[in-house]
């Protein structure tokens, strides 16, 4: 099983989408992500729950597909601090006539997309561990993986 390691998680599903720090570990039956943030409890994905794992290509980012009662639930693990979701207003952008914040959007998007890529050199062997580790585990239970 791989060590604790600290991650960032977002649920892709439910509005607003934050980023929470945490630390994520493997147990024999559970995926657990022990957020930093005091009040907040820990997320507990069952093994036998989780439909797909797999990392994103480019990126340090980890997707679990899991369901609960039977809703259907995405949550990204980032290994690396995500980027702000929204773009920063204000920072470094002069108006123009013709802008109307989309040049802003883009930018910031184009940036944010950079920095995940540059940061996927360091974390992809750490990243496809755990995807490993976790399938393992799944398949340990008699579990379909994929």
């Amino acid at each position: 099983m791989p060590e604790e390691i600290t991650v960032w998680a977002v649920d892709l599903v439910r509005e607003p989408k934050k980023d929470r720090q945490g630390t994520l570990s493997l147990d024999p039956e559970y995926l657990v992500f022990e957020p930093r943030a005091a009040g907040s409890g820990a997320v507990r994905i069952p093994l036998g729950s989780i439909r797909r794992i797999r990392r994103l290509r480019g990126s340090p980012v980890m997707l679990v597909l899991h369901g609960r009662g039977g809703a259907r639930l995405q949550t990204a693990f980032y290994f690396v601090q995500p980027p702000p979701l929204e773009p920063v207003v204000g920072h470094g952008e002069r108006p123009t006539p013709f802008s109307f914040a989309r040049a802003s959007k883009r930018r910031a998007r184009r940036q944010n997309v950079g920095y995940l890529g540059f940061s996927n050199r360091d974390k992809r062997g750490t990243i496809d561990e755990w995807v490993r580790a976790v399938n393992d585990a799944i398949s340990g239970r008699g579990q379909d993986p994929a």
